[in-house]
């Protein structure tokens, strides 16, 4: 039971726009990386070494260490158990570019949230900036993080054999990466803008392991979309608004309908299936800041799904922060 004077807990909501910029301070000076290395460091030294000042560095430390996300440690801090993997660049679920890239954008957009909230303003189509001015690659950074920190337990759910696979909207190929180890698919095209070609050839074109990913430029509203036995949305719908969904949900029913049948596949947080109820209302407002998108609910996701063509839609629960949404014809 909360003690009914204390305001620690509201403290914790208040500055968290604190937190949200040390955490991105840490990875940006390599902090983190270095706690990893060398827990228990001295602080004096961890200064030196990183050529920081240290009585900035040590309030820093400080505060993370009260929200129990470092622990003292002989002369200095260690990072705790359960944030390490995020913190350690070795490890498949590392977050610093991910970190980074959402407090870079959260300081570009929070204030448009006031002139949403009166009107002055309306959501936009995604990604009107971030392919401009050298932006794409902390952007397929981040997904590319975000997704395999907590995309490999969700593709284990998919079905095997999936034959030659689309992933529309895949960005630098993070999804289509783990179909492939996953043995899930024979082969996987990445269907996506031109722009972001350079970020998959970064990703994916020269790594041995992924030849049988390619990569297909292309808009899903002008163009047509890549022949497949199956097709993923994962991350995609949930920026853009109801006809547009709609609209790409069409092209690719046309092209499950000119096949040999197959499904959809949508990977997507969702309102009323158990999971991460606060991530999720958190990037459902996010995703007004930043697009025109929304997350949904399963039965959103179905409504979606029957104006498109598809006529048997189903649930698969994971457990995890996003589940999958099938459709077939």
């Amino acid at each position: 039971m909360k003690e009914l004077y204390s305001l620690e807990e509201y403290d914790k909501h208040l500055y968290g726009y604190v937190v949200t910029e040390l955490l991105a301070l840490c990875f940006k000076y390599n902090i983190f990386e270095r706690l990893v290395q060398a827990p228990g460091t001295n602080i004096g030294q961890l200064a030196q070494e990183l050529n920081l000042a240290p009585e900035a560095l040590h309030r820093m430390l400080l505060t993370l260490n009260a929200l129990d996300i470092l622990t003292e440690r002989g002369d200095g801090f260690a990072v705790e158990d359960y944030y390490l993997p995020f913190f350690d660049k070795t490890h498949i679920r590392y977050l610093g570019n991910f970190t980074q890239f959402v407090c870079d954008q959260g300081r570009k957009s929070i204030f448009k949230l006031e002139n949403l909230l009166t009107g002055e303003e309306k959501p936009r189509s995604p990604y009107d900036d971030i392919y401009s001015q050298d932006k794409s690659y902390s952007f397929a950074a981040a997904m590319w993080e975000l997704s395999h920190c907590s995309g490999q337990p969700l593709i284990s759910f998919l079905p095997d054999a999936l034959g030659d696979v689309v992933d529309v909207g895949g960005g630098a190929g993070a999804v289509a990466s783990m179909l492939i180890a996953a043995n899930k698919a024979q082969s996987v095209t990445v269907f996506d803008l031109p722009e972001v070609a350079s970020e998959f050839d970064r990703y994916c074109n020269d790594n041995p392991l992924f030849h049988r990913i390619r990569f297909k430029a292309g808009s899903f509203f002008e163009d047509s979309i890549p022949n497949g036995n199956n097709y993923l949305l994962s991350n995609v719908l949930s920026n853009w608004n109801e006809n547009s969904s709609v609209a790409i949900l069409t092209k690719i029913h046309a092209q499950l309908a000119a096949g040999n049948g197959g499904k959809v596949f949508i990977l997507e947080r969702l309102f009323d299936v158990a999971g991460s109820r606060y991530s999720t209302a958190v990037m459902h407002l996010n995703m007004m800041l930043h697009t025109e998108g929304a997350h949904r609910s399963f039965e959103q996701y179905k409504s979606l799904l029957h104006q498109a063509g598809f006529s048997c839609v189903e649930l698969i629960e994971t457990g995890t922060d996003r589940h999958i949404v099938t459709g077939s014809l």
